[in-house]
């Protein structure tokens, strides 16, 4: 004869395996989130308050060894548009992790938006070699190339070096990037000024 766990223990079994799979839902796109939409847009679906703000900064003073914290800092001031202190929080993150190519890029694009498109290349170069199948990386350097260094030749350098990790790669419009390309390519006087 068969015994069967006793009820109460199947209960707790239960209550953990929901709990776990939902705290590991949680931190798994709590992680992500910031990487899936603000590289791509620039604006969070939920806008940070200051108070989380403050509750971060507290624990970078705290903590300053913890580059999480800094990224995190980091997203929330690209989310309120407070380019600088992106920027230091970016670069603290880089300094203790250097190979995260997220971070990279998200430092790139707050470049471009302070007016430094030349800090903002470094940065999405070194993102690429961190990460050479980094689309968003690729795509925000060619976006810099052609708006802001007048270099459309570099961009379209740039967008098929993209094409070739990804050849369904879509712009912000959710046009194909490959038509963008074949336009400026046969239309160069098309490309903004």
């Amino acid at each position: 004869m068969r015994r069967s766990a006793p009820l109460w223990l199947v209960v707790v079994i239960t209550i953990f395996a929901f709990f776990g799979g939902a705290m590991g839902g949680i931190l798994f796109c709590g992680h992500y989130a910031h990487e899936a939409i603000a590289p791509v847009s620039g604006v969070s679906l939920e806008q940070p308050d200051e108070g989380q703000i403050k509750v971060l900064e507290a624990e970078v003073k705290k903590n300053p060894g913890d580059a999480t914290s800094w990224t995190h800092l980091g997203n929330l001031y690209f989310d309120t548009d407070q380019y600088e202190k992106a920027i230091a929080a970016y670069r603290q993150s880089v300094q203790l992790d250097p190979r995260n190519a997220d971070v990279w890029t998200d430092l790139g694009i707050m470049y471009r938006r302070s007016g430094q498109p030349d800090k903002a290349i470094g940065a999405f170069d070194r993102a690429i070699v961190e990460n050479p199948n980094h689309e968003n990386a690729r795509f925000n350097k060619g976006i810099v190339l052609m708006h802001d260094m007048d270099d459309w030749q570099g961009a379209i350098r740039a967008w098929e070096a993209l094409l070739e990790v990804n050849p369904l790669a879509t712009a912000g419009d959710d046009r194909l990037l490959f038509e963008i390309v074949e336009h400026y390519k046969t239309d160069p006087q098309s490309r903004p000024k």
